[in-house]
């Protein structure tokens, strides 16, 4: 069914309210014609009228697309069959670093690539997941992207819940990880299961061997890894605490990553992380989960049949 609405309907009655004397201009022109009939003299000519006509036109259109409208269909939603996400963000308190007090920390930066690589990807379910020593599942895989992105800009917080020991800057381990193939977040239909690890990968020591052996056949590990050796952890007065970067700690996730047969990324290279995921997730058997709105915007169609009055005014017919 079609449905039509407008996004701004106030502008379009303020368009429409100009038409309004030009419409009055109209019909008093034919008015005038009748009674000239009527009397038996010759009608004036009727390049006024038909002016009057383009331009109330011109008008309506115009306000019409200052309206916004918007019509509305509904298309079944299908999501992969075969496959899930689980998108999980580190939360220990190294994530707090950021370049300044005032620049974007390595936290909120990554809840903003992950909704970004999760709309990269709108045919896969996906869950959301943090993790400091343990992931903590915080949202199950959901075919919608209005809920992934309400839970991982709401529901995730520092330390939240805390991790063990207490107050530490470097409280994540990436052993934890194995808790997710362990601890089945994924349905069993789901055959291609994609983990993707946000994480300034300044992490505990952990055994890559055993960490990987957790993940077998059907996982791919990607990790997302946002640091930079300029950031420090402030607090809100904007004193930095000791905290300093690791240069070193992207050799953990890079063993990891080798060893289990994923990727490693920086957060300048999510397009390439997304290529990454669609090219392991592929393509495969769909299932329906209900319907989704598909909008079309009608403003470009109503501007672009305005230009027919217009024309006609400034050709030497219409003048």
């Amino acid at each position: 069914m079609l449905a039509v609405a407008f996004a701004s309907p106030w502008a379009g009655l303020v368009g429409l309210a100009a038409a309004i004397p030009l419409a009055a201009l109209f019909v008093g022109a034919r008015r005038s014609d009748r009674v000239a009939r009527l009397l038996g003299l010759r009608p004036a000519p009727g390049r006024v009228a038909l002016a009057a006509a383009a331009i109330v036109a011109l008008g309506v259109l115009v306000g019409a697309a200052a309206a916004q409208p918007v019509a509305s269909s509904h298309a079944p939603r299908r999501v992969r069959a075969d496959a899930e996400a689980w998108f999980v963000i580190d939360t220990s308190r190294s994530m707090l670093a950021s370049a300044s007090v005032e620049a974007p920390t390595r936290f909120a930066r990554a809840r903003r690539a992950a909704i970004a690589l999760r709309a990269r990807l709108p045919e896969v379910e996906s869950g959301v997941a943090s993790f400091t020593d343990r992931p903590v599942p915080n949202l199950f895989p959901t075919s919608s992207q209005p809920a992934f992105a309400a839970t991982t800009l709401g529901a995730l917080a520092i330390e939240r819940p805390p991790p063990g020991p207490a107050g530490a800057i470097r409280s994540s381990s990436f052993e934890g990880l194995a808790a997710i193939p362990r601890d089945e977040f994924f349905l069993p239909s789901a055959r291609r299961r994609l983990i993707v690890v946000l994480t300034d990968a300044e992490t505990r020591g952990f055994d890559v061997r055993r960490t990987a052996k957790a993940f077998g056949r059907g996982y791919k590990l990607l990790v997302i890894r946002l640091w930079s050796r300029s950031e420090r952890v402030y607090q809100p007065d904007g004193t930095a605490e000791s905290y300093l970067p690791d240069p070193a700690s992207h050799k953990d996730a890079e063993r990891l990553v080798r060893a289990t047969h994923g990727a490693t990324f920086d957060e300048t290279q999510l397009d390439a992380a997304a290529a990454s995921a669609r090219a392991y997730l592929g393509s495969g058997p769909t299932r329906r989960v209900g319907n989704e709105p598909r909008p079309v915007p009608l403003a470009p169609w109503l501007l672009a049949a305005a230009f027919l009055p217009l024309g006609l005014l400034l050709s030497r017919r219409g003048l």
